[in-house]
């Protein structure tokens, strides 16, 4: 391999592996983000069950 090749495939795996650190970082993010997510879903929910309830009382 000539020492050309050789440079460009050290880059190539160092590009690789560099991409390969963001897909990890922006996954982690990506997962944070869809728990916070259900987290605001989940109590929105209850929230408007709760208020349901307590609009229901209010009528009787």
């Amino acid at each position: 391999m000539s020492e050309l090749a050789a440079r460009l495939a050290a880059h190539q795996r160092q590009e690789i592996a560099a991409l390969e650190r963001s897909v990890a970082i922006y996954r982690g993010l990506a997962d944070k983000y869809e728990r916070k997510l259900a987290d605001a879903k989940q109590l929105y929910e209850t929230e408007m069950i709760s208020n349901n309830d307590t609009a229901d009382s209010n009528e009787a």
